[in-house]
């Protein structure tokens, strides 16, 4: 660093002149520091950091920060609305659950419905098979998760609605009952 006094060179870390005792103000340190190699690359890093953030990024709160979220989010979604296949609430239907059975009784003035149906994960696909009250099948159909499943209200059947994963599935039992009974059911309680 030059001395603005006397002309001297001296080291870019001084505090003062070698030669003639003239101190050096902070900004003049620095400006001497940021001419050198080591000085510009600093700045070029600096950039860097505000270019890619990584000056936030690269904070520990920042990291904590993002892992509590990914964390919330997760337990969330899932706790939303669970691991379990389930027939949600529609206007089209009442719905009542037997947890012990795993069937869902649905009560409607409609001969036939679309069924709300909550599938957790990526199935590759949902089957209907439709069997009468003894178990025994009557008919199957695969469904893709896009498509609407239409039940249909028919005294002595009932539907077995399975989630087909890759290495698993799930299933429920509907039973489609007319509104009409739910009703008698519940004044006779």
């Amino acid at each position: 660093m030059k001395c603005t006094e006397c002309g001297h060179e001296n080291l870019i870390k001084a505090k003062y002149c070698a030669k003639c005792g003239h101190p050096f103000t902070e900004e003049q340190r620095k400006a001497a520091y940021n001419a050198t190699i080591f000085g510009k690359l600093d700045m070029m890093k600096k950039a860097r950091s505000y270019a890619t953030l990584s000056f936030i990024t690269g904070q520990m709160w920042f990291k904590v920060l993002m892992l509590a979220l990914v964390i919330l989010y997760g337990i969330l979604t899932h706790a939303n609305q669970g691991t379990k296949m389930k027939i949600l609430e529609s206007d089209a239907y009442t719905v009542d659950h037997n947890t012990q059975l795993n069937e869902y009784y649905l009560y409607t003035d409609l001969d036939e419905l679309t069924v709300q149906l909550y599938v957790p994960g990526k199935p590759s696909g949902v089957e209907v098979h439709t069997c009468a009250d003894d178990g025994t099948e009557i008919s199957a159909k695969t469904f893709a998760l896009s498509d609407p499943i239409v039940l249909m209200k028919q005294d002595g059947v009932q539907y077995r609605i399975d989630a087909v994963y890759d290495n698993d599935s799930q299933e429920l039992t509907v039973l489609v009952y007319d509104s009409a009974e739910r009703e008698a059911y519940a004044a006779g309680q």
